[in-house]
């Protein structure tokens, strides 16, 4: 038997008041029934944390009581900030009584034992209670709590405590209700209240030894969570615990964890928003060029700017440490007038107000492909003067938007060069269409600007669908162009050969260039642009990031699009494994290992990089997920949803 959690059903059954009216909502109930229906069974216990039902009186809710009583289990109710129909324990236990809801029970003032868990729990009360009599309602709550707790641990070693509102969220901590549960030694605590756009502020994942999750419905797709029993034991193993071995164990070899989480954290990386639409932007355009494609068909594409910024919000919730935004050119908002070699600020207007509003800094990207002016494969490099000028202007255009969004946001912005350009078959001309990219360029960046606000990259690529024999940009060309101009050579770990190594050319381009820019990827045989994993070519850019003393001269941006899973998810498991590989890399004795290659003691060193294999990583993960408020587990996929098409 099984016990589950889903609060704020927020059921209408006896009272005109529709869900539908807000986003996710669209038959909830419909939804809410099909999902308990398969997960739950007769003997299984749904606890149900608040906001049961919008009537306003035991009668004008019994309709949701008898909807609840149909389902199969044992329902266990607290009460909700939305509950109006609550009274007494007593009226309400003989209400259920005389209307034959058997199966309902009442969390308050108790607990109740289940599967051999006692649950807990109390409404709890908001973070800001100056009022006197919210401070009032608050110490109230607190007791209640407490009361629950102690009830339950006279009755099991196991416990479960639920609450209606959340003890923690978007940085801020209801201390009353904390202290209950640290003092009460609470292993872990489920809550509600959180809907939509506050989703991603709820705090999941452990904090003080206990484990936080959110069960509000639409969080969970209206879906019934399944309780992990284990994360219910008193006196187990937490968090904290396992943290301090690890760190005892990296101590040993002259690495401080703490300062590794707080460096990690505040490195910023650039996350790319082409994910979350498969590179269609918003001109009205539905087909990729320039040798480059979307693979797969997974539904919930974002179809405008607030879809995509709501899926970009999903990201950050789940994704720890310091995030910028990557724009292309195609994601301007505008009149579609408006061609790309007259874009302004204005068409970026919207992301400028999101960015500001989440204290992000932005990077930006001249489009030079899908559409009609790069049609036959050059742009930058075309022999047509007037398509040249097209794109000209058009980069112009972009890097003073760059240097515009850096100076609204007080911090430097990349603008990334990236074109198409090249042939299908074997070329008559290589030195011609190679002459008129550089000439391109040396316009294009004519124009100086402050390199405290923008920062211009150049792209090289191997190859390219229809592009297989010749590439006008490749990576010699833009080695030896950054290095004659000072601008900053970019690396695309998909945009080389698979036998070729990224790592390799790190250390190289360092000892010439002040700085170096990096796109993480993964290449599959060829540029596929699959989803990043911690893996050992990701594993070695981080650590010669690291070892090669560059933390503060790499710019690392995230490059990939993949349409054959959750494109949410997909940016998510691609920026957690980069932000993994880069906190081993921080976690490894990179002098020892050096000075035992210097004295040429290769049995050593070997032996010494496969223990290191073996050091409690995860355990270093998890505490920096849990100072980010971040869930460090599976658990950060709880509430992703499908948007219906």
């Amino acid at each position: 038997m099984s016990i589950f959690a889903l609060a704020d059903p927020h059921l209408s059954f006896g009272v005109s008041k529709p869900m539908d009216v807000f986003t996710g909502w669209g038959n909830h109930v419909q939804r809410l029934e099909r999902h308990w229906r398969r997960l739950v069974r007769a003997g299984d216990t749904v606890v149900l944390p608040g906001d049961i039902s919008w009537g306003m009186s035991l009668e004008e809710a019994l309709p949701d009581f008898q909807f609840l009583h149909g389902l199969p289990g044992r329902k266990v109710i607290l009460k909700g900030n939305h509950d109006y129909w609550w009274n007494t324990r007593k009226k309400i236990e003989n209400f259920w009584a005389a209307h034959g809801l058997g199966s309902l029970e009442l969390l308050h003032n108790n607990a109740i034992l289940a599967e051999g868990v006692a649950l807990c729990g109390s409404r709890g009360w908001f973070f800001d209670c100056e009022a006197a009599e919210d401070q009032k309602v608050l110490l109230r709550e607190a007791g209640r709590l407490r009361t629950s707790i102690r009830e339950g641990k006279k009755r099991s070693g196991v416990l479960c405590v639920f609450l209606h509102y959340p003890p923690a969220a978007g940085g801020r901590v209801c201390e009353e209700i904390m202290r209950v549960l640290m003092e009460e030694g609470a292993p872990c605590c489920y809550y509600g209240h959180l809907h939509g756009a506050s989703i991603p502020w709820a705090f999941r994942g452990m904090a003080e030894g206990i484990f936080f999750d959110l069960v509000s419905a639409d969080s969970l797709q209206f879906q019934p969570k399944r309780i992990d029993i284990q994360k219910c034991s008193i006196g187990g193993l937490h968090m904290s615990t396992r943290y301090e071995s690890a760190k005892e164990k990296y101590a040993a070899l002259g690495l401080d964890t703490g300062a590794a989480i707080e460096k990690l954290l505040a490195l910023p990386l650039s996350v790319h928003c082409w994910q979350g639409d498969d590179v269609i932007g918003f001109e009205g355009g539905g087909s990729l060029s320039g040798g480059i494609a979307a693979t797969g068909n997974y539904p919930g594409r974002a179809r405008n700017p607030q879809e995509l910024m709501e899926d970009l919000d999903a990201v950050f919730a789940r994704a720890p440490g310091k995030h910028k935004l990557n724009l292309h050119a195609i994601y301007a908002v505008k009149d579609p007038s408006v061609s790309r070699d007259q874009l302004a600020p204005e068409h970026f207007a919207p992301w400028l107000d999101y960015a500001k509003a989440r204290g992000l800094g932005v990077d930006v990207n001249p489009t030079l492909f899908s559409h009609p002016l790069a049609a036959d494969g050059m742009t930058l490099s075309h022999p047509d003067a007037a398509v040249r000028r097209f794109w000209i202007d058009h980069c112009k255009a972009m890097r003073r938007i760059g240097a515009w969004f850096a100076q609204e946001l007080g911090q430097v912005c990349v603008n990334n060069i990236w074109i198409p350009d090249g042939m299908k078959d074997a070329p008559a001309d290589r030195m011609g269409p190679r002459a008129r990219l550089k000439d391109a360029l040396d316009e294009i960046l004519s124009e100086k600007y402050d390199p405290s606000l923008l920062i211009d990259t150049v792209e090289s690529k191997l190859f390219g669908l229809g592009l297989e024999s010749y590439t006008v940009g490749s990576h010699e060309f833009y080695m030896n162009y950054a290095a004659k101009t000072g601008c900053v050579c970019l690396l695309d770990n998909g945009h080389f050969h698979p036998t070729e190594s990224i790592a390799d050319k790190i250390p190289s381009l360092l000892l010439f260039s002040e700085r170096i820019a990096l796109h993480i990827s993964r290449g599959v045989r060829w540029d596929s642009d699959h989803v990043p994993v911690l893996d050992d070519p990701l594993r070695d850019i981080a650590g010669e990031i690291v070892r090669c003393g560059a933390w503060e001269r790499t710019l690392i941006a995230l490059d990939y699009f993949d349409a054959s899973i959750h494109r949410t998810a997909a940016w998510v498991i691609g920026l957690r494994s980069v932000r993994k590989a880069l906190l081993g890399a921080l976690l490894l004795p990179h002098d020892r290992l050096r000075e035992l290659q210097d004295s040429r003691d290769f049995t050593r060193l070997l032996a010494m990089q496969e223990e290191l294999k073996l050091l409690p990583l995860g355990d270093v993960w998890e505490e920096l997920c849990r100072r980010a408020s971040m869930p460090a587990g599976i658990e950060w996929m709880d509430g992703l949803k499908v948007r219906e098409e």
